[in-house]
């Protein structure tokens, strides 16, 4: 007759738990679905290829002044927002708080973009800035270090290399400076030709007023 085998205490051979078994695994695998949780949210946070960053907004500049710069400044001032009330042509309002103005009253048509060779109306132009425009105001009998016409021929191949799309440029014979750069609350004043300058300016202000058009 064959013996029983007898199991004595502490001779149990216990089978593995759950998780005794499978922990290790388990830990792995959440360690890796983090990792690529976290990956996937930079990426998210980042600009897709060939998408451009938003401009710097024009609530970076510097304060709201409430009357505008006289003279050349310094780089952009922001300007007191005087409102976005429509008027008729002739019709009487307050005087705007810069030369040119940034904001304020203006008439319900604005002009289209451009290079014009006279002067347009400060409640026109007021509307396009509404619309996101940078105006670009020159005053040739203010200007240094450049000529009038090499000015205009300036201006015009840089109208044409940002495609024209919500610029204006335009004289201004009232204007104390030799160029005024304007977008929605937004002004920069100096006497010579700097394209960078007016370049940045147009990176960080179009397109950044309260009302979004296509043009």
């Amino acid at each position: 007759m064959a013996k029983k085998k007898v199991v004595r205490p502490g001779q149990v051979r216990q089978r593995p738990g759950f998780l005794q078994q499978w922990g290790p695994v388990l830990a792995v695998g959440a360690i890796v679905i983090l990792a690529l949780g976290l990956g996937l949210r930079g990426l998210g946070s980042q600009a897709a290829p060939g998408q451009a960053t938003a401009p710097t907004s024009a609530l970076n500049a510097q304060p709201a002044a409430a009357e505008g710069p006289t003279g050349p400044t310094t780089g952009p001032v922001r300007m007191a927002n005087q409102g976005a009330a429509h008027i008729q042509p002739g019709q009487a309002h307050p005087p705007y708080n810069s030369n040119p103005p940034t904001s304020g009253w203006h008439y319900e048509t604005p002009a289209a973009p451009g290079v014009y060779d006279q002067p347009i109306a400060d409640e026109t132009l007021v509307h396009n800035l509404e619309h996101g425009y940078v105006i670009i105001s020159y005053n040739c009998a203010r200007l240094e270090g450049i000529g009038c016409d090499e000015l205009k021929a300036n201006l015009k191949n840089l109208f044409e290399l940002k495609r024209g799309w919500k610029i204006i440029v335009v004289p201004r014979p009232s204007l104390d400076t030799g160029i005024a750069l304007t977008a929605w609350e937004v002004i920069d004043k100096f006497n010579t030709y700097d394209q960078s300058r007016i370049e940045d300016f147009i990176a960080r202000f179009r397109d950044q007023g309260p009302e979004k058009t296509q043009s």
